[in-house]
C-alpha cells in the first residue's frame, strides 16, 4: 500500500518537481540528484505526513524547499579542488609544466596524509573515484548528511594548510 502510495506520488508529481529544483540547481544532474533525495526523504519519514496539515503536493514541495537549503548551504561551504589556482609559470615548456604539476600532487598528498582516516577516505572517494554523497555515504555505513559535513570540514582543514 505505501510503496503504491510513493510510486503515484512520483507518478504525479516527478516531472514539476524535476522542473522546480532545475530552476534552482546549476545543472540537470544536480536537480535529478536533489529529486531522488526527496522522494527517498518522502518513504524514510511517511509516517510523519498528516494529510490533516496539508495535502502530498505541499509536502513534496517543503522537502523539496528544505533539500534545496541544504544544497545551497553545502554548495556555499564547498571548494572544488579543481578550482584550487596554481601560478603554472608561463610560456613554459612540456617538462617543466610536468614537474610543476608533480609538485602540485606532492602538497596535495602531503596534507591528504595529515587529515584524519574518515576525511582523507571522504576526500578521495569525492574528488578520486567521483562518488556522489549518496554513495560515500553507503560505503561507509554513514548517513548522507554526515559524509557531506565530513567533506566540507576536511576541505576548511585543506585550505588552512594550503594557505587559501
Amino acid at each position: 500500500m505505501e510503496r503504491d502510495w510513493i510510486e503515484k506520488l512520483s507518478r504525479d508529481y516527478r516531472l514539476s518537481l524535476l522542473s522546480y529544483l532545475r530552476h534552482h540547481t546549476d545543472s540537470l544532474e544536480d536537480a535529478q540528484d536533489l529529486c531522488q533525495d526527496v522522494f527517498l526523504n518522502c518513504w524514510r519519514y511517511r509516517e510523519n505526513f498528516d494529510k490533516t496539515k496539508c495535502d502530498e503536493r505541499a509536502w513534496l514541495y517543503i522537502i523539496a524547499r528544505n533539500r534545496l537549503k541544504n544544497y545551497y548551504r553545502d554548495k556555499k561551504n564547498t571548494i572544488s579542488l579543481d578550482e584550487l589556482e596554481y601560478d603554472m609559470p608561463s610560456g613554459t615548456d612540456e617538462i617543466a609544466q610536468a614537474v610543476f604539476l608533480m609538485e602540485i600532487r606532492e602538497e596535495l598528498a602531503l596534507v591528504l596524509k595529515r587529515l584524519d582516516e574518515r576525511s582523507r577516505r571522504v576526500v578521495i572517494l569525492r574528488y578520486f573515484q567521483e562518488k556522489s554523497y549518496g554513495e560515500i555515504a553507503g560505503l561507509m555505513g554513514i548517513q548522507e548528511g554526515a559524509a557531506r559535513m565530513i567533506h566540507q570540514r576536511a576541505l576548511k582543514k585543506i585550505r588552512l594548510m594550503l594557505k587559501l
